[in-house]
């Protein structure tokens, strides 16, 4: 039965002492704690661990201070330094020391775990190569581990039986050669230069006792492996040589690099999202998601389809990779025969394997002039009937995973729903154009019946109680007693009377100032009749301005500021109310404004007792289907400012 390896782990804090051994019992490793220095040394010396996990600050000694006094006890121990204060300095100072690594806190567990089994790895390896030479040639030969020895140039100078099968070379094909163009590439898929790492290993052989690079089987095929290597001394102490010895983390790269891929899949449909929600331009949001998507999945080729109105065919709306005069031109094909056709009646998407091959589709020459060697492509919702296609191509053949096509997934859908909330925005647009014509054409037919109901007053009613009013005078100079012609005269009062109230009544139905002369002149006249009429001073300002309004807003402009004054004078207990009129960035702009008791800014709302009149929400409503606005401002005991603002009509429209 394999004997469980001893893990030291030195830390004062308890919370953290005790959370790092209950994980490496589990691993399968027999933990060790010290919260202090001394009590670490103590157990190093009774339990000798095979790995030393030490926090750099401790209560009683500096952590390196500890390494150097555990390689003292104990040099083959390996040692690993945690810290949350990692500095260039003390993580060279600790390899100086002869530790293995150094993690940072707060440091990733599982990166912690490959830390420690590496380091347990290394400690076997070196245990096994500190026995007999036999044993030792033993152990080479058959150990699961690639090990190798090189000259002071490079050349391999030993290969073992399991290099031999990693790698694919013989003895005789690799032994005397440069590890350099056999078994390492001069540079790394990065682009990183492999052969001036090699030059650093024999020429600084301590600053790479440990590193991971990428290697080369003999059939081409990349592989990481990680490095252990130690100098080679003769008799003398010369540098002779390195002896490295590899493991394979080819997996474990690729589980990493997967992992990373993964998270920058899940930062792209955030951050579509995101920019879906706030961009208002369709375009702008199709361009960017082909960005992401190209980063997400690291492709070179990536398009959105959009189906055209007669779901003939697709348009190449947005792409990424493609060659110029494709983009916003190309189309393709929508039949069931086609990629896109096919894409669009899957909800699952289309994977292709190898284009490059004979493929059951039509319409693919465009893809295939680009390089595309494997995609993928997903159906783009829309409203009733898909928008379109998204795809997502990669230049050489490989295989998408099922997070892939999840993630092109949650792409599409995305774009579905910016695309269907354009659509609404756009919906919307209409809509509010159609009930400002609305409400343009109520204003104007309610402001021709006013128009209506006052010319009827005045050249009947009002001319015929005139007619009456002199035959009330003829016939008063015919009676013959005074009482009579007193009650006579008590009925032509009233007949005069009546009107003056039916010409104030035909005046506030239609004002005939408002039409004769123009918004600013019957602004000016109803500030002055309301003065005369409740006595208190009521300033009008007008900048002398052109101020071109469509008849609708004009209207509707004067009805609501008569409101507003006549709120102003019936509820502020204003001592001075003011409305002025000015040109403003091709708006004209009103404002009334009093000195009065104000009211809650917060209630849109206000209406006369009898509930006539527009009320502020009432003029918010009609001028904003207008294209206009209201802004209120307005506290308690600090008066009240009112200023509407609508757009002016162009010069040259009557």
């Amino acid at each position: 039965m394999t004997t469980a390896r001893k893990i030291l782990v030195v830390d004062d804090d308890a919370n953290l002492c005790r959370t790092l051994t209950d994980i490496l019992r589990a691993k399968g490793y027999e933990p060790l704690a010290a919260s202090q220095g001394g009590a670490a040394c103590a157990l190093v010396r009774e339990r000798r661990p095979d790995v030393a996990l030490v926090d750099l600050r401790l209560p009683d000694m500096d952590g390196l201070a500890l390494i150097r006094q555990f390689k003292q006890l104990l040099p083959e121990m390996e040692c690993i330094l945690l810290t949350g204060h990692a500095s260039q300095e003390s993580a060279i100072a600790a390899v100086n020391l002869g530790a293995y690594s150094y993690l940072v806190k707060p440091y990733d567990m599982e990166q912690l775990l490959i830390t420690v089994r590496r380091a347990v790895e290394r400690r076997e390896t070196a245990e096994a190569l500190s026995r007999s030479e036999a044993q030792y040639r033993e152990l080479v030969q058959n150990a699961n581990s690639i090990i190798l020895r090189m000259d002071t140039v490079g050349r391999v100078t030993f290969f073992n039986e399991f290099a031999e099968k990693f790698f694919g070379y013989t003895q005789e094909e690799i032994l005397g050669k440069n590890v350099i163009g056999t078994i390492t590439p001069e540079t790394d898929s990065a682009g990183l230069s492999l052969k001036t790492m090699i030059q650093g290993i024999l020429n600084e052989p301590e600053r790479y006792a440990v590193n991971e690079n990428e290697n080369t089987r003999k059939n081409g095929a990349r592989i990481w492996v990680l490095w252990s290597n130690k100098v080679i001394q003769d008799e003398h102490g010369g540098f002779v040589g390195i002896l490295s010895v590899g493991s394979d983390i080819t997996a474990v790269k690729r589980i990493e690099e997967e992992l990373r891929l993964r998270v920058r899949q899940q930062a792209a449909v955030a951050e579509l999202g995101r920019r879906a929600l706030v961009e208002n331009d369709l375009d702008v949001i199709l361009h960017k998601a082909v960005d992401l998507t190209s980063q997400g999945l690291d492709v070179g080729l990536v398009e959105v389809l959009e189906l055209f109105p007669d779901r003939s065919a697709l348009l190449l709306r947005a792409g990424a990779g493609w060659k110029e005069g494709f983009v916003g031109r190309a189309t393709v094909g929508a039949g069931p025969e086609t990629l896109a056709g096919r894409t669009l009646t899957r909800s699952d998407g289309v994977l292709l394997d190898n284009l490059r091959a004979r493929t059951p589709f039509e319409g693919v020459d465009a893809l295939e002039e680009h390089g595309a060697a494997s995609g993928i492509t997903m159906a783009i919702p829309g409203d009733g009937a898909p928008f379109g296609a998204l795809g997502a191509y990669a230049l050489v053949r490989r295989a998408f995973s099922r997070h892939d096509v999840l993630f092109l997934q949650s792409m599409a859908n995305i774009l579905g729903d910016a695309i269907a909330r354009k659509n609404a925005e756009t919906r919307l647009v209409q809509q509010q154009q159609q009930l400002r014509v609305l409400a343009a054409d109520l204003a104007l037919a309610e402001e021709r019946e006013r128009r209506r109901i006052a010319v009827g007053l005045h050249d009947q009613v009002i001319q015929n109680l005139a007619v009456a009013t002199i035959r009330l005078d003829s016939l008063r100079e015919a009676l013959q007693t005074d009482d009579a012609r007193n009650t006579l005269q008590s009925v032509r009062d009233s007949t005069g009377a009546a009107i003056a109230d039916l010409r104030s009544l035909t005046f506030e139905l239609s004002p005939p100032v408002l039409y004769e002369l123009g918004l600013e002149p019957a602004l000016q006249y109803l500030t002055e009749q309301m003065a005369q009429e409740h006595r208190m001073p009521v300033r009008y300002e007008d900048d002398g301005l052109e101020k071109p309004l469509r008849e609708d807003l004009r209207v509707t402009l004067y009805r609501s500021v008569r409101e507003l004054v006549m709120n102003a004078v019936k509820h502020a207990r204003a001592g001075l109310l003011s409305v002025s009129v000015s040109r403003f960035q091709g708006n004209i702009r009103i404002i009334v404004e009093d000195d009065g008791v104000g009211f809650d800014g917060t209630v849109l709302e206000m209406r006369s007792p009898a509930g006539a009149g527009f009320g502020l929400f009432s003029v918010r409503e009609r001028l904003s289907c207008l294209g206009g606005q209201i802004e209120i401002n307005s506290q308690l005991g600090k008066g009240t400012r009112i200023v509407l603002t609508a757009p002016l009509a162009p010069e040259d429209e009557p």
